[in-house]
């Protein structure tokens, strides 16, 4: 196992690499969660009001796996609910669960509970109980059955739930299907906020963030100053999927990605300045909001997509503006 230097509590440690560390971690976790299927479990936990109480269930499956953690439906009861399980390195905060703990909207996933499990000198598992949700945006979007007024629907609930976590300085950083959760009465929810975080105007971040696929133009360019705005970009790219049925960029890489949106997407003037983008100014213009209107037949719906989706982040809509228009 690769090992590394820290400084810890004053002193120097070797502790093993974070990546080997939580994937190990991780792991383990599954294997334990599916050894332990159908066994009763009780925890002293606390919930979202700040109250400690026990919390007993037992696994029912493993029903996702991520990078940093698993989520597997849980039978409690009080009913179904996901459980969430990360790694978390002693040596960092998690961001996710102190955001959860702030946030509350109808068209957010809801936090129940949180504990901990195998605390070590490196680090422990924080497992958070949720709402249950069965569904997600992939499972419907494979439907292609979906009427117009429907998908308007699914729509105004995320640019709702988008705009309450934009007005509290919160961007989401990973809007993509799978964090787009359903159920059987058509409810939207945003969940995983793994990638969450505030931000301040001007802060500078890591650029590096986000699914490929739904990936802001700033971000592609490596810019560091970006706001709230590339989550208004993600989100219009997964309900474009909807008449698409896959990804509307569909690159292997940076390089391919941007290819691709400048070849739909008008360049505005201050881009083609800069002297990485100059040879872009040769594409052939491209009518895309009448491409977006034959795509969903609806006016207002391309609109508000074609608004989204500007390069230039300033020029893009905002949850708060989508919403004004009235048209979802």
């Amino acid at each position: 196992m690769n090992l590394k230097i820290l400084l810890y509590n004053g002193c120097f440690v070797l502790m093993p690499c974070m990546s080997n560390l939580t994937n190990t971690m991780l792991n383990s976790a599954i294997k334990d969660f599916k050894e332990h299927i159908g066994v009763t479990k009780t925890y002293t936990v606390h919930t979202k009001e700040g109250n400690i109480r026990k919390f007993t269930y037992k696994v029912h499956s493993i029903i996702g796996r991520g990078t940093f953690g698993l989520v597997s439906e849980i039978e409690t009861k009080d009913g179904p609910q996901a459980l969430k399980t990360v790694y978390q390195d002693n040596l960092f905060c998690n961001r996710e669960l102190d955001i959860l703990l702030d946030i509350d909207h109808p068209n957010i996933i809801r936090l129940n509970s949180y504990f901990y499990t195998n605390k070590t000198s490196f680090g422990h598992y924080l497992n958070m109980s949720f709402e249950f949700m069965p569904f997600c945006m992939q499972d419907i979007v494979k439907t292609k059955t979906t009427p117009i007024e429907s998908i308007k629907f699914l729509y105004r609930q995320a640019v709702s739930g988008l705009k309450y976590l934009h007005s509290l300085g919160i961007c989401h950083r990973d809007i993509k299907p799978a964090n787009l959760l359903v159920n059987s009465k058509m409810v939207l929810k945003i969940c995983d906020f793994g990638s969450a975080k505030y931000m301040m105007d001007g802060s500078e971040n890591t650029p590096y963030i986000c699914s490929r696929y739904y990936r802001a133009p700033e971000n592609l360019l490596n810019d560091s100053k970006y706001t709230s705005k590339i989550d208004i970009w993600a989100i219009a790219l997964v309900f474009c999927e909807f008449k698409l049925h896959e990804p509307m960029f569909f690159g292997k890489n940076t390089e391919e990605m941007l290819q691709l949106i400048f070849e739909k997407i008008p360049i505005p003037a201050v881009f083609l300045e800069r002297e990485d983008l100059k040879k872009y100014k040769r594409l052939k213009p491209f009518r895309f909001k009448e491409y977006l209107y034959s795509l969903f037949g609806d006016f207002g719906l391309a609109d508000v997509i074609y608004k989204s989706l500007k390069i230039h982040s300033k020029e893009r809509i905002s949850a708060r503006e989508i919403l004004k228009l009235g048209v979802l």
